[in-house]
């Protein structure tokens, strides 16, 4: 007999740019999958940052941090 294990993922991320987007493309809207992506706060173009926090599906958090990748 199979059993089903159901498991919740969390991805976490942090970018300067257009990897931040496409993962929450790949992401949004999956049942059981969250994905928290961390970027610059003014460090990145303004269609970089509305591509990463006009997304509105419950799964998605953008968080826009003080400082640069490398702090």
């Amino acid at each position: 007999m199979r059993r089903e294990h159901k498991q919740r993922i969390t991805v976490v991320g942090a970018t300067s740019g257009d990897t931040g987007s496409a993962a929450i493309c790949s992401i949004r809207g999956k049942k059981d999958v969250s994905i928290f992506i961390l970027h610059p706060k003014g460090r990145v173009s303004p269609i970089q940052e509305a591509q990463m926090t006009t997304v509105l599906d419950p799964n998605v958090f953008n968080l826009a941090v003080e400082g640069t990748l490398e702090d």
